[in-house]
Order: C-alpha cells, then structure tokens, then sequence
C-alpha cells in the first residue's frame, strides 16, 4: 500500500514590529495601548533585557528574534485587557510566539531580583499585619476597610470546565480573555 506524504504549507514569515520607528512616530500610544509612559516603559525593558534576550542565530531562521521591547509590550498589554489577535498582529508574531513571549517575560519579572520590580513585599509577622491593616484603615474612605493586611486585584483561578449539572450556565465560566475556563477573583 503507497502512502502519500502530506505536504506541509509553506512557512508564513510575518513582519517584526519595529520597536524604536513605532514608539517614535507616536508619542501616545504606549500611554494608550498599556498605560505606561515612555520612560517607564524603557526602563522596564533595560531590567528585562538580558533574561529576554533570544538567540538571533536561531532565530532568524524563523523572521528573527523578538526585541524584549515587543515581548514587554504584547505581555503588559494583554494582561491590560488587549486581545491576543490583536496584539500578535500589531508586533507581527504567531500565536505560538505571542504565548511564549508571554510566558518567558512573566517569569522573567517574576525572577527578578532587580529593586526596581523586587518591591512588592506582603506582611508575613503578626505585627506587620496589624501595622498593614492600619494603614488600609487609614486610607479608606471613613476607614471602612478594616483588618485587610492585603490585596490583589483580578486573578482568574483557571478550573476544568464545570457540567451543566453542576453550575447551570457552563459558558459564565469562560473567560475570553484568557481563553480558558476559570473564577475570577476579586479581592
């Protein structure tokens, strides 16, 4: 029996973002598109460069490396809202790049011993608790916000798909954003 080889589709390069002409021909679109001002942004990149940085051998086999500077930009601005199509198209990368970009430049904040992101301290003492929970107190409107040592805010707790039988309404439980089944957390 002859088996035909199925063919592969020719490899779609796209077109890298450049970083440095499309910051420059906009002054507002990083205060736009993820919030940030120009200067903090840079300086996030120059913490994040170095554990960003790809391979370019390797990588020009396929379009080249993606700048850190793409990579900060596609991971803050989904994790502000932005849908991931969008954003693979504006930096000109694939699906598969657009996550792995995410990923890689999570855990490189996440590692980062850098003071600049290395400042988010929770109480872990007794003491520093209560001295945490008055200052909430402090702050709040008519010091309504009492014993809260600690917040977050917007966590989506990913879950297997629930039954119908369980929850009634399976689809509350997708998030488009994420692109995944989860609770969203508010606290």
């Amino acid at each position: 029996m002859k088996t035909s080889k199925r063919r592969r589709r020719a490899a779609i390069i796209l077109k890298r973002l450049n970083w440095e002409e499309h910051c420059l021909c906009d002054d507002g679109f990083l205060q736009q598109s993820i919030r940030m001002t120009v200067d903090s942004f840079n300086n996030l990149v120059g913490v994040l460069t170095h554990p960003l940085k790809k391979n370019e051998l390797q990588a020009n086999k396929r379009g080249g490396a993606i700048h850190p500077s793409v990579s900060l930009f596609a991971t803050i601005r989904w994790l502000a809202g932005g849908s991931c199509h969008d954003i693979k198209a504006i930096c000109g990368i694939s699906m598969k790049s657009f996550y792995t970009a995410v990923n890689d430049t999570m855990i490189a904040i996440v590692s980062s011993t850098d003071p600049i992101l290395d400042n988010i301290k929770f109480p872990t003492t007794l003491d520093e608790c209560k001295r945490a929970a008055e200052l909430f107190k402090s702050v709040s409107f008519g010091e309504a916000i009492v014993n809260c040592a600690s917040v977050f805010d917007g966590y989506l707790l990913k879950i297997p798909t629930p039954s119908k039988k369980e929850v009634g309404n399976v689809r509350a439980y997708f998030s488009g954003h994420y692109q995944t089944n989860g609770v969203n957390v508010q606290a």
